[in-house]
């Protein structure tokens, strides 16, 4: 058996195994008919040597082709992984590429394509509850000084900043959105506009004076249900409205910020 192993990795034919194995029998069948006595005990032996040759045969042969079927099997399992590794790239930047084009790159926030998206199934969902849901609408103060001042690159790090504020008032389910350039969007299920007021916007305005002291916020905020619901465009533009005045209310700063 371990004939036809061998003849598989050294690379030996069958046809070559075969014309090998007639060569010899023909040569012993040979000698056999010199030394056979009786034309019927030359018969019987010959008959013998087919046997066991044709046994011989069947066995190498049997080894060669599982042999042959083992490297089969060996590069399809192969494929299969390199196939299942290649789908489970595949899949993983398919995710990465969904996460791209859902966040804003720079805060790492949702990005107001996919938030208009989802605000109105949001917001469904809250009114076959019969929950409440509230939009706080946050914009940075004199940002365009921020710019002005000290640079985009300075600009950018204040949004950052500001986004990670965000992010480490809001709960799990809440949706954080980069709204505009300077501009921010809470959306709050199951929590009504004083709930919000006490539990997240107080605390995101304690956050920011310990990490931008000089950055100030115009908030607004908009609740909608669990009475009666509106439709978020009007939720949003009812939230703007509130944060322009309350940017309207503060105190004009006549000193530039500081950073």
């Amino acid at each position: 058996m371990r004939i036809g192993l061998v003849h598989k990795c050294i690379g030996v034919e069958p046809k070559l195994y075969l014309s090998a194995i007639y060569l010899l029998k023909d040569l012993i069948q040979k000698l056999l008919r010199k030394l056979s006595p009786t034309d019927t005990e030359y018969q019987a032996v010959v008959d013998s040597l087919d046997k066991l040759i044709m046994y011989d045969i069947t066995l190498v042969f049997d080894t060669y082709i599982r042999s042959l079927v083992s490297e089969i099997e060996t590069a399809k399992e192969k494929s299969e992984h390199y196939a299942r590794s290649l789908e489970e790239k595949v899949q993983e930047r398919t995710r990465q590429l969904e996460e791209m084009s859902h966040t804003d790159p720079l805060t790492g926030l949702l990005n107001v394509r996919h938030f208009e998206n989802i605000i109105t199934t949001a917001l469904y969902s809250a009114q076959r509850r019969s929950e409440p849901v509230t939009l706080i609408y946050i914009d940075i103060d004199d940002f365009k000084t921020i710019n002005d001042m000290y640079g985009h690159q300075r600009g950018d790090e204040v949004l950052r900043l500001v986004a990670n504020a965000i992010k480490s008032v809001a709960r799990a389910e809440d949706i954080t959105v980069r709204y505009g350039g300077d501009e921010f969007c809470m959306l709050l299920s199951n929590l009504r506009a004083e709930q919000a007021q006490e539990l997240i916007i107080s605390r995101l305005e304690h956050t920011m004076t310990k990490t931008l002291e000089h950055v100030s916020l115009s908030i607004g905020i908009a609740q909608t249900g669990p009475e009666a619901y509106i439709d978020a465009f009007t939720l949003i533009n009812l939230a703007d409205k509130n944060m322009y005045s309350t940017k309207a209310s503060h105190k004009t700063d006549k000193q530039e910020p500081k950073l």
